[in-house]
């Protein structure tokens, strides 16, 4: 009886406080130094699988749980909402559109839509024209006697509101579709036409940078400078020809609206322009114009 109880008491299960405490301090740390292995006889081997194979099932779960966090932190989703990723990838996303604004002001007839069709020829298909003459107000409610009276050459002419709108569509990347302005009849056609997403937004209009708020949407803007007389010349040639005006009408018109308001609207915009040239270009000036387009 007496051997078989020694035999029970020496063959009791091998326990942790059997271990030298160094050697469990490093175990519950997750390191055993090899110094210490020597310490332990071959009755703690059983303890030292228990313990590893412990440690190393928590150590693959708190990998995998990383990984899974690591997962819903590129995903920008949180982990607390399994269903936002469902719900993330059927969203439609708002469009990007990356297009600049670049503006061409001046006088009456100096040049300006001509040197913005010069620019949209010259970035090719990846800029578009825009012209702030088809932005006037629609006056197909006065009589045909009263539109006379009207002065088109006053910023108050211009349907700012519609302009506004149309910018907001462009730069996020929203179709935007443009009046299409009569200037005969001083009306607008029913028609519109559609502004094609490009890189380069190029305007050309006599008031681009009297508002503080369209100068700050401009990634560039210039200013074409031209004599009075010039002006005078090329403005009644263009009104005849493409809006079917009489020459002496054209002229009245310059004398009592255009030339005041150029010098009180028009000419103050110089010093918000970024750069400032004189009509007619030279082919350096223009080298330069369109070597600034690209660098915006």
């Amino acid at each position: 009886m007496a051997v078989h109880g020694h035999r029970r008491s020496s063959a009791r299960r091998f326990k942790a406080r059997d271990i030298p405490k160094v050697l469990l301090s490093s175990l519950r740390c997750h390191t055993v130094h090899p110094s210490l292995i020597p310490q332990a006889s071959c009755h703690h081997l059983p303890f030292f699988r228990k313990i590893i194979t412990r440690k190393a099932a928590k150590a693959q779960r708190t990998m995998r749980i990383l990984r899974w966090t690591w997962r819903l932190r590129c995903a920008r989703l949180r982990p607390s909402n399994p269903l936002s990723s469902v719900m993330h990838s059927t969203l439609p996303t708002e469009p990007r559109n990356h297009c600049r604004f670049i503006a061409v002001t001046g006088g009456s007839g100096s040049g300006k839509s001509w040197l913005a069709a010069a620019l949209c020829n010259w970035l090719g298909g990846e800029a578009a024209h825009l012209a702030l003459d088809d932005f006037y107000h629609d006056l197909g409610h006065l009589p045909p006697a009263a539109r006379d009276t009207v002065n088109f050459d006053d910023p108050a002419a211009i349907d700012w509101e519609a302009l506004s709108e149309v910018l907001s569509h462009l730069e996020r990347g929203v179709v935007a579709r443009l009046p299409i302005y009569d200037f005969a009849s001083h009306t607008r056609y029913q028609e519109t036409r559609l502004m094609p997403q490009t890189r380069f937004i190029v305007l050309d209009g006599l008031w681009l940078l009297h508002h503080a708020w369209l100068r700050d949407k401009l990634a560039l803007s210039v200013f074409v400078d031209c004599p009075v007389a010039e002006r005078l010349r090329r403005r009644v040639a263009r009104d005849v020809q493409d809006r079917g005006r009489s020459p002496v009408s054209v002229q009245r018109q310059f004398a009592e609206h255009v030339q005041p308001m150029h010098e009180l609207f028009v000419e103050p915009q110089r010093c918000w322009a970024t750069y400032c040239v004189t009509s007619p270009l030279t082919e350096q000036a223009q080298a330069d114009l369109f070597a600034a387009c690209l660098a915006t």
